[in-house]
């Protein structure tokens, strides 16, 4: 099992998590990121690329 590990961020609208896919499958099961993360509601989820790397927001 992967563990999932992100960089997290409050604002005033909530919390965005920034995690990065160094796995292909780390990113793909939206239900294990959010037990890994401890969070119940998501509001979006999106991929950037940074450089090689692919990078999943997720807004809670």
């Amino acid at each position: 099992m992967i563990e999932t590990e992100a960089l997290q961020f409050r604002t005033a609208q909530g919390t965005t998590y920034v995690i990065q896919c160094d796995h292909p499958e780390c990113c793909d099961d939206l239900e294990l990121i959010k037990k890994d993360l401890g969070i119940s509601d998501v509001k979006s989820t999106r991929y950037i690329e940074d450089n090689a790397r692919r990078v999943l927001l997720v807004e809670a």
